[in-house]
């Protein structure tokens, strides 16, 4: 045998090897499609864990709020919401507001749709007007917003919608 004809050998049997591996190359693979398994949704506990959170937070401004007085002591209040009256009072917070208001001398404007479920206050003791006005605001809390205007002498109770 010549040397050609042992080339052309090697080469005949490297090329019989390698087609097969050459030609799986080339070859579609035909994957069948696999379901995914749906994760466990995580949502409702996310979505309590975060209603826990906020309600944390609200109780905690909320008592924050009433233990703690406002920085820089008092306001300057005028002479009406400093007069300091008895009032014991637990119940709706409108009627509430509106004796108040009219103890002195203020006008009372409601404002917003009234929540089906009344928002329930509670005061007692001898304080100022002002103070008891601080009192309903913060039991209030996200449900109602009260806003106390001397200079006009108007105390507005707005309802927010909050639950």
């Amino acid at each position: 045998m010549t040397t050609a004809n042992i080339s052309f050998l090697r080469t005949a049997g490297l090329l019989a090897c390698l087609s097969p591996a050459l030609l799986t190359g080339c070859a579609r693979m035909h994957t069948s499609p696999v379901a995914a398994n749906p994760a466990p949704s995580i949502n409702g506990p996310l979505d309590r864990a975060a209603d826990k959170v906020s309600n944390a937070w609200t109780l905690l401004v909320t008592e924050n709020a009433a233990i703690h007085p406002p920085k820089g002591g008092s306001p300057i209040l005028p002479p009406a919401l400093a007069k300091a009256v008895p009032l014991t009072w637990t119940g709706p917070i409108a009627p509430a507001v509106s004796k108040l208001g009219k103890l002195a001398g203020y006008q009372y404007i409601p404002q917003g749709k009234a929540p089906a479920a009344p928002v329930i206050v509670h005061l007692s003791g001898t304080h100022s007007l002002f103070r008891d006005l601080r009192e309903i605001a913060v039991q209030a809390g996200k449900r109602a917003d009260l806003t106390v205007n001397a200079r006009t002498r108007k105390i507005v109770l707005r309802y927010t919608g909050a639950q």
